[in-house]
């Protein structure tokens, strides 16, 4: 990519506040790659760690590595790069409060369901509901050890295709429905609907309920928020 050079150069020269003035104005105008998204987390966690950092490196390097992995599950260096990031940011927090406090992961249910696309589940499904119905056709002429070999066979295909039904299902009605965000703001100031102080840390990524002139509503594990849309970057939605 063309346009990309610039910022490559910059960042191979180590002058980061230029890569993240071209790389950001690529994400401006709409350009959503792995590698533009990949090189803007390493420009803002090289910058977190020189003499020239800013509040919020960190959790915006954290958001950007988030987009590859929106746009490439798979891709290992920026899974590891971003588990770095929070890590960062834990051991930052816990020096400044004496508190230690991992980043919340994403929980298990959604790591299963996103690992892959409500296709694969169908196909899944598909292959179940098959064996299921082959089984059950022969059941009834089968011999008696066969029968008990069949009986076994219908079970465990029955039980595989109402899980990967309803994992296809879930996968899809994410896809469809979920908006996510990540925390880019060292100090976030939201604010719980009554009002009150929220804790959520710089570098999580948080469910987006609800996105109003000023400020976005956000769901985390401990309920619901409201936080300024500037202290927020919107993660791509999950390939459909």
């Amino acid at each position: 990519m063309s346009e990309l050079s610039p910022a490559v150069v910059a960042l191979r020269e180590g002058r980061l506040d230029d890569a993240i003035a071209a790389l950001e104005s690529l994400a401006d105008r709409g350009v959503l790659s792995t590698s533009v998204a990949f090189d803007r987390g390493i420009a803002y966690a090289r910058r977190s760690q020189s003499t020239f950092a800013r509040s919020g490196d960190l959790g915006r390097a954290a958001h950007a590595f988030e987009e590859v992995l929106r746009l490439d599950p798979h891709d290992g260096a920026a899974r590891e790069l971003l588990e770095q990031a929070r890590r960062e940011i834990a051991r930052r927090d816990a020096r400044a409060s004496g508190k230690a406090e991992e980043l919340a992961a994403e929980s298990p249910f959604r790591a299963i369901v996103t690992a892959t696309t409500p296709d694969t589940y169908a196909a899944v499904t598909l292959v179940g509901s098959a064996v299921l119905s082959v089984a059950l056709l022969l059941l009834p002429g089968a011999v008696r050890a066969r029968r008990r070999i069949l009986a076994t066979v219908a079970i465990v295909a029955a039980l595989s295709t109402l899980a990967t039904g309803t994992l296809g299902l879930a996968a899809w009605d994410l896809r469809v429905h979920l908006r996510e965000a990540v925390v880019v703001v060292q100090k976030p100031t939201a604010t719980t609907l009554d009002g009150a102080p929220f804790d959520v840390d710089e570098g999580a990524r948080v469910d987006v309920v609800e996105i109003g002139a000023t400020a976005t509503r956000i769901r985390t594990e401990k309920g619901e928020a409201w936080i300024p849309r500037a202290e927020l970057r919107l993660l791509p939605p999950h390939h459909p």
